[in-house]
C-alpha cells in the first residue's frame, strides 16, 4: 500500500527562471505554423504592430482599455493600513513596488481605496 501512496502523493516540480524575450527575435520566438505566405506575412504583420500585447522585452503584456468597477451608491471607501512586515519581508515588496512602478505597471494614485500587499513564500520565493 504504500508504493500506491508513494505513487500519488503530491508532487512538485521547480519553476524555470523568468526569462526576458526581446522583441527583435519575434520570429525567432513564435511558431505561426504552416499557412499561406499571403496568411503568414498579414499574421507578422498584427504580431509586430502589436508586440506590447505579448510582454517582450521584460515588460508585461499591455492592452489599453478602461474599465469600470459598479460600486452601490452610498458605499464607504474602504482603506486598510499596511500589515507589519520583518525588514526582509519590506525590502521585496520595495524593490517589486520600484520595478513596476518604473516599467510603467503602477502608477501613483489618490484614490480613497486602498489594501496593503501580502507577501507568500512559494518555493523559497517571495510572491506578491
Amino acid at each position: 500500500m504504500e508504493s500506491v501512496k508513494d505513487e500519488y502523493g503530491p508532487k512538485t516540480a521547480a519553476l524555470p527562471e523568468d526569462e526576458i524575450y526581446p522583441s527583435s527575435q519575434i520570429k525567432e520566438l513564435i511558431d505561426i505554423g504552416n499557412l499561406p505566405e499571403h496568411l503568414s506575412n498579414r499574421a507578422w504583420a498584427m504580431l509586430e504592430k502589436h508586440t506590447k500585447v505579448f510582454g517582450f522585452d521584460g515588460q508585461l503584456g499591455n492592452h489599453p482599455a478602461k474599465a469600470w468597477i459598479h460600486i452601490k451608491e452610498g458605499t464607504e471607501p474602504i482603506s486598510l493600513p499596511m500589515y507589519a512586515s520583518s525588514p526582509a519581508k519590506r525590502e521585496v515588496i520595495d524593490k517589486q513596488i520600484d520595478a513596476w512602478y518604473q516599467q510603467g505597471i503602477i502608477e501613483p494614485s489618490k484614490s480613497p481605496w486602498g489594501a496593503p500587499v501580502v507577501i507568500a513564500y512559494r518555493n523559497n520565493k517571495p510572491r506578491f
